[in-house]
């Protein structure tokens, strides 16, 4: 997930986002929708707040000024519901756009697509595979047993093994059905 606080104050975080050719104006909007949800999430803390002193206020009050401290405790759990209401509206819209902005790129990445990538270091010897035609590399995979077929059968003949087996039944049983 980025983190907004960072982007909106770390330049060199924003440019190593930005190197990933994000969408223009996703940034800023973003940033502008996210400032919003700042302050409406000052205002319900600030509501919140308001409304437990209110409630503890109710609870210490007079007999007498009881019913206008409850009335006003009733308008500001309504203002904080309005407020709430508020904030939730804005989640759904920060996370879209939020979830269009790709993570950073190291300082270390070269900029561009795959084919300009450069290799740094190699370990290990390369594995060079070698050239196999379609029977050397059915034997090398153990499908087929030429040998022994041939002892039993005749040249050009072979036993299918392990896995080949399993998938001439399967092709076999999906042709009669």
């Amino acid at each position: 997930m980025i983190d907004l606080k960072r982007l909106a104050e770390e330049p060199e975080y924003r440019r190593s986002i930005e190197r990933k050719r994000v969408r223009d104006g996703v940034i800023d909007s973003a940033l502008a929708l996210y400032a919003q949800q700042r302050v409406v999430a000052a205002e319900v803390q600030e509501f919140r707040t308001r409304q437990n002193a209110a409630s503890r206020a109710i609870g210490q009050a007079d007999p007498a000024d009881r019913g206008v401290r409850i009335e006003q405790a009733a308008a500001l759990k309504q203002e904080l519901a309005q407020a709430e209401a508020r904030l939730n509206d804005l989640d759904p819209e920060l996370r879209s756009l939020v979830l269009q902005i790709p993570n950073p790129a190291h300082a270390s990445v070269p900029d561009g697509g795959e084919d300009e990538g450069e290799v740094v270091r190699e370990i290990g010897a390369r594995n060079v595979a070698p050239r196999l035609d379609h029977a050397d590399y059915a034997e090398t995979m153990r499908w087929v047993d030429t040998k022994r077929a041939a002892e039993t059968s005749g040249t050009r003949f072979s036993y299918l093994m392990g896995d080949a087996v399993l998938l001439e039944f399967a092709l076999v049983q999906w042709v009669l059905t």
